[in-house]
């Protein structure tokens, strides 16, 4: 299989914003045996090459491999968000073309052909790797060029390109979506294409994301639908060469530098979409099993949560509340439901919300089969017929994939939700969207190879979309997802089976899916696949219940009544602790909406100077000030790395200086959980239910440091975010930038007895 490398440059055309180069190419045919080398041979034709400079610190890089067809990006990148006015500086000087901006500099060898990017500092943080031409074998890497296909006997057709770059030995990488494998990807080959993996124990993702993180201060997204492999010096691959390669025949790609990761994120995510902050009561308690099975059960184990005095605000169907065979009709089993409407009434009046699971396919010999059947609504395949498959909804009969590319059918399925929007259903669990087989043809013209991975953000988008015109903010429950996706919240793990170790691996996933754009996620209180243990489902509720959403749910029953007493009063506490927590919890909600940096974050985001973060995958920050570690293991020892600055025990009230490792050995009835000192943390009395509006009575507690604390509180009835600042010596001094409701305030570490109080307002 050849493969064609860019050789030089043969002329070059400055824009407006960049350059475009037409390209010298030189062909490789790999050799059959080790004995020979490449052959080797120049390519008549030239292949342009783009950079445009969209910002002086972030610009896109285009090799077309086939420039005679158009090209296009993703639907969903919107440069124009970030695009700024830019002074560039063009030279061409010494076989070299330097685009120099204030923040970057792009360095380009014209003959030969060599590629690398400078920050403001001189520090060169991206440089292509460029093996020996004539060496024996596959090369480590290839460098940028498109390998190519033959499709007869003389045809050939390019069916990749791709990039090798350089890997510094100090160098890490994040991202890529959410990987079960370890958080820092240097080692790893990642395949960004959305798969189902059936577990979160190994190395495909629900949620793939061609973008990653490095330790060098920039970000790379690969802008295309089409599968994507990254490899950062993994297995027998070269440890100092990595390797970007879409299957397509145009390498697009946005370098976005940071330097850190916070401005980064920022970007990326203002490029490709930020979330709309979901409706408040969805940051309450979920309760969820696979399955509720009739409508008396639905309303046994409300009625027992309020009897419990668990806090909870929503109740999720599974696929029960269809009929068996008719999955994904969005049709009541009224055997088992017989009166819906009475249901969710009851269920608003004893303060619940419902949301019911669907799945983007439909069971043959379904009535609504036959309504997509006859009006072609259904993906096809290769012959033009309904693309049918086994095993494809949980039902013993074969089933169809609908067409989202198709305005028509998204119509349909639109107005099938509609109908249950009227009846009072408060959101949807969009399950599946992973499965779209490679030779399927979609309405629009394009194959399952060209759309599988963009599939499940035509889906949710087609619900989310009924939503806002029913007048509702849209909220769903999805499991996967592409570059963008995260404009729909929320997310969540998948199918987690009930071990220690699947626990640990949702962690990771999670992590990783919040460098990679996105704000709101969740997982499975338990474990999906199994019976948890009761110390188990007590470690997983501590972390689940410290989550950006939480819901428990699995294969059985997850009610934490269904474990021991013990496992009963655990989640309430912290179920109680969630709900305290609400005013914090929104806080940062909004601020995920605003700038994209998500709720959970890894140390590694705010803390990436400290090298003792830059693989840490066992905690995380819940929003900037508070820092949680999960229990992960049976033997309840956990070791917590505090990062810089000071740090104070949730439980104990114990001050910690950071920098430092704890060796902890925690009671089942506690997880570690430490608040940054210098930050005010806002909260409230538990309630049973969210409630909308500013809570009666505000709570927030100044933990000084150095004298001094600040935070942030939202403010929902001026819909401001009111930063508050808090000094302390002879005089504690409150200032407030905006509005509070009734507030008390509690101060922590003062080290003076203070005369006076001094409030302020702005």
């Amino acid at each position: 299989m050849p493969f064609t490398v860019i050789d030089g440059v043969d002329s070059v055309e400055q824009t407006a914003r960049g350059v475009v180069l037409e390209c010298q190419l030189i062909r490789y045919e790999l050799p059959q045996t080790r004995q020979r080398e490449h052959l080797r041979e120049e390519v008549e034709r030239t292949v342009p090459i783009e950079i445009s400079f969209f910002r002086p610190d972030v610009f896109q890089f285009e090799l077309t491999a086939t420039p005679e067809t158009p090209t296009s990006g993703s639907d969903h990148v919107d440069a124009d968000a970030i695009t700024t006015d830019v002074d560039l500086t063009v030279t061409r000087e010494d076989g070299e073309i330097l685009l120099e901006t204030a923040a970057l500099t792009v360095r380009i060898g014209t003959d030969p052909w060599s590629f690398s990017v400078t920050d403001g500092t001189g520090r060169t943080v991206f440089k292509e790797h460029r093996p020996l031409a004539a060496k024996k074998n596959d090369p480590e890497v290839w460098p940028l060029g498109f390998e190519e296909a033959q499709t007869s006997e003389w045809l050939y057709s390019v069916e990749k390109t791709g990039i090798g770059f350089d890997i510094r030995p100090d160098e890490h990488y994040y991202g890529l979506g959410e990987q079960f494998t370890a958080l820092d990807k240097r080692g790893q080959a990642t395949e960004a294409w959305v798969s189902q993996p059936h577990s979160t124990d190994n190395d495909r993702s629900y949620k793939s994301v061609p973008f990653y993180l490095s330790s060098y201060g920039y970000g790379l997204f690969v802008d295309t639908d089409t599968k994507t492999e990254f490899s950062f010096g993994a297995g027998t691959r070269s440890a100092v060469s990595g390797e970007i390669t879409a299957h397509s025949d145009t390498l697009r790609f946005l370098f976005v530098s940071g330097p850190d990761f916070e401005e980064i994120l920022k970007t990326y995510t203002a490029v490709t979409g930020r979330p709309s902050v979901p409706p408040k009561w969805s940051f309450g308690l979920w309760a969820s099993r696979y399955s509720y099975d009739t409508q008396a059960e639905v309303e046994q184990v409300t009625r027992r949560l309020r009897e419990e005095e668990i806090p909870c605000d929503g109740i999720h169907l599974d696929i029960s509340w269809m009929r068996e065979g008719c999955i994904s009709d969005l049709e009541w089993d009224t055997a088992a439901f017989p009166d819906p409407e009475e249901l969710i009434d009851t269920l608003h009046e004893r303060g619940y919300q419902l949301m019911l699971i669907e799945e983007p396919y439909l069971t043959a010999g379904s009535e609504a089969f036959q309504t997509a059947l006859e009006n072609g609504y259904l993906v096809s395949d290769s012959s033009g017929q309904p693309h049918l498959l086994d095993r494809l909804v949980v039902s013993k009969h074969r089933g169809g994939i609908i067409d989202f590319t198709d305005p028509a059918a998204v119509d349909w399925w639109q107005q099938k939700h509609r109908d249950l929007l009227e009846m009072g259903v408060d959101g949807f669990w969009t399950d599946f969207g992973e499965y779209l087989p490679d030779d399927a043809i979609l309405s629009n013209g394009t194959s399952g190879s060209q759309t599988r991975n963009r599939y499940p953000d035509l889906y949710q988008q087609t619900v989310a979309d009924s939503m806002a015109a029913h007048g509702r903010t849209p909220l769903l429950w999805s499991r996967a997802g592409w570059m963008g996706t995260q404009r729909m919240p929320v997310h969540w793990g998948g199918d987690s089976d009930t071990t220690f170790s699947s626990l640990a691996a949702t962690l990771r996933g999670g992590l990783s899916l919040a460098l990679s754009g996105y704000g709101f996620w969740s997982h499975d209180i338990g474990g999906f696949s199994g019976t948890p243990s009761s110390e188990l489902y007590i470690r997983w509720a501590q972390f689940g219940l410290l989550s950006s959403h939480a819901r428990f749910h699995g294969t059985t029953p997850r009610e934490p009544w269904e474990f021991d007493d013990e496992a009963l009063a655990i989640f309430r506490k912290f179920a109680r602790l969630r709900y305290r927590l609400l005013p914090y919890l929104y806080t940062h909600a909004v601020i995920t909406s605003r700038t994209g940096l998500p709720m959970m974050r890894p140390l590694v985001l705010h803390y990436a100077d400290d090298p003792a973060t830059r693989t840490i995958e066992t905690q995380y920050l819940l929003g900037r000030d508070l820092l949680v570690a999960p229990v992960l293991t049976a033997d309840s020892s956990v070791e917590v790395y505090l990062p810089d600055g000071e740090w104070i025990d949730s439980w104990s009230d114990t001050r910690y200086e950071g920098r430092q490792t704890l060796q902890l050995d925690v009671p089942l009835e506690e997880i570690p959980l430490f608040i940054r000192a210098g930050s005010i943390v806002p909260s409230q009395e538990p309630t049973q239910t969210v409630q909308p509006g500013p809570p009666e009575q505000l709570v927030l507690t100044a933990r000084l440091s150095n004298g001094g604390a600040s935070g942030q509180y939202y403010n929902e009835s001026s819909d401001t975010m009111t930063a508050v600042t808090v000094s302390a010596g002879s005089t504690v001094e409150l200032t407030v930038d905006g509005e509070l409701p009734d507030t008390v305030l509690t101060v922590t570490g003062i080290q003076t007895t203070p005369t006076d109080v001094c409030i302020t307002t702005t």
